[in-house]
């Protein structure tokens, strides 16, 4: 056994001291729905007596697989639409110039120090005028309209890409319109677009906001 290994013996036996420790709730969770319920706080760990009557009366007195369907549904609408408005509006700050720029990337930045409870009622009112609070469509939709902290991120993963990179498509048939569709978007699903905004960019990144591809007003 090498020293290494002996070094390591101690921090591996802790670990797997914690990791066992934080698994035994969940593994007595599992085991009492395994049993009858006069018998759910017993001692052990084993379920004895064994029986599947618990599942089989939960799944018959609430439909949970039309449950389990909204919430898939729900899921993948809103990380498609913050996933996609994010991107778009990022790209938009991160490649073009145009007057007021950073004021309203600042703008954007500060709705994060707007707690929910702010914006609760008023969100309400407008779902509720556009008739549309008995649906799902106010759990995703609101994505649409893209994520502050997201936006941030995107934005400086695409400041750390040389300019000229987009530039190259300028003339072509695709044209500028196509720019972020052909250029950007292979690159954004990557974990390390996220990460890069870390990785090239330091903490004053939030107010230096003006670097390489998109330079102050």
């Amino acid at each position: 056994m090498s020293r290494t290994l002996l070094r390591r013996l101690p921090h591996l036996a802790a670990l797997t001291g914690a990791a066992v420790l934080f698994t035994l709730p969940f593994v007595w969770l599992i085991s009492a729905s395994l049993r009858p319920r006069e018998y759910v706080f017993g001692t052990g760990f084993l379920p004895v007596p064994f029986t599947l009557d618990n599942y089989v009366e939960a799944w018959s007195a609430v439909p949970l697989l039309t449950w389990l369907f909204n919430s898939v549904v729900v899921g993948i609408a809103a990380a498609a639409a913050v996933t996609i408005s994010s991107a778009w509006v990022a790209f938009g700050f991160a490649y073009f110039r145009f007057p007021g720029r950073d004021l309203l990337f600042g703008l954007v930045l500060a709705t994060m120090m707007l707690p929910f409870a702010v914006t609760m009622i008023p969100t309400y009112l407008i779902w509720s005028e556009l008739r549309l609070t008995d649906t799902q469509v106010p759990l995703w939709a609101g994505n649409l309209f893209g994520s502050a902290f997201y936006i941030f991120l995107l934005r400086q993963f695409l400041l750390s890409l040389p300019r000229e990179y987009f530039e190259a498509v300028g003339g072509g048939p695709r044209g500028q319109r196509h720019r972020h569709r052909a250029d950007a978007d292979p690159l954004l699903p990557r974990p390390a677009a996220l990460r890069g905004g870390h990785r090239h960019h330091r903490p004053e990144g939030l107010t230096r906001w003006g670097r390489r591809g998109g330079d102050s007003d």
